[in-house]
C-alpha cells in the first residue's frame, strides 16, 4: 500500500503563485517602511550626538 501524492492542476498552481506573491507584498509594504524608520531614527540620533559634541568643543575653546 503506498502513499501517493494528488497531481497539482496547473490553476491551482496559479492561484497559490498569486497568493504567495500577495503575501510577499504585503510583507515588504510592512517590513520596509520600519526599517526605513529604524535607520532615520538611528541616523538622526547619531546626528544630533556629534552635533553635541561640536558644540562641547566650541564651548571648551572660548
Amino acid at each position: 500500500m503506498g502513499f501517493r501524492l494528488p497531481e497539482c492542476q496547473p490553476y491551482r498552481r496559479n492561484i497559490i503563485s498569486e497568493l504567495l506573491k500577495k503575501v510577499a507584498k504585503a510583507a515588504l509594504l510592512t517590513i520596509v517602511p520600519i526599517l526605513i524608520q529604524a535607520f532615520v531614527e538611528r541616523y538622526l540620533a547619531d546626528e544630533e550626538r556629534w552635533e553635541n559634541e561640536g558644540s562641547d568643543s566650541d564651548q571648551e575653546a572660548e
